[in-house]
Parts: C-alpha cells; structure tokens; sequence
C-alpha cells in the first residue's frame, strides 16, 4: 500500500485549467514576478538596440565615432526633454 503524502500549504494547485485560469498561492506570487522581470528585460533590451541603432545611423551619417554619436543623442534628448529612446525613434524616423 502506498502512503499518500500530505500537501503542503504551498502545493496549491498551480492552474485550475489549462487557459485563462487564475495562478494562485506561493507559485502564482512567483510566476507573477518573473513574468514582470522578463517581460521588463525584454523591454529594456529593446530600448538599447533601438539607441545603439540610432547611434550607428548618426555616426555614419554625420562622420562621428560611436562615442560623439551617442553623445549627440543624449544632448538631443536633453534639450528636448525627452527619453534617449524617444531621441533614437526620431533619428530613425528622419525627425532630427
């Protein structure tokens, strides 16, 4: 006979079916907070590729290295008051 183990306060289920089920307890807390961290990784990686881009564009089009060029969008961003993404997006979109 096989002795059944007793479920601990945090083995809740973790799905009650397969879609749009609410994840609950200890390991929904975690699912939760790693989707977060991923999803804010993923939108800071993206952000720097969009500026590393535009830094490339402004180093080729106007002869500077990728320092000057990064520095240019950074002083562009300033004195508009505005994210260094939101200088990139309008360097790529022909903005500047």
């Amino acid at each position: 006979m096989v002795k059944k183990r007793r479920r601990l306060p945090y083995e809740e289920p973790v799905m009650k079916d397969k879609q749009n089920a609410p994840v609950g307890g200890l390991a929904g807390q975690r699912l939760r907070s790693r989707i977060a961290k991923s999803t804010g990784i993923g939108r800071r990686a993206e952000s720097q590729a969009l500026i590393e881009q535009a830094t490339g564009f402004l180093a080729e089009k106007r002869h500077l290295s990728i320092a000057d060029a990064r520095e240019v969008l950074a002083h562009d961003a300033d004195t508009r008051g505005i994210t260094m993404h939101e200088a990139a997006t309008r360097v790529l979109n022909g903005e500047d």
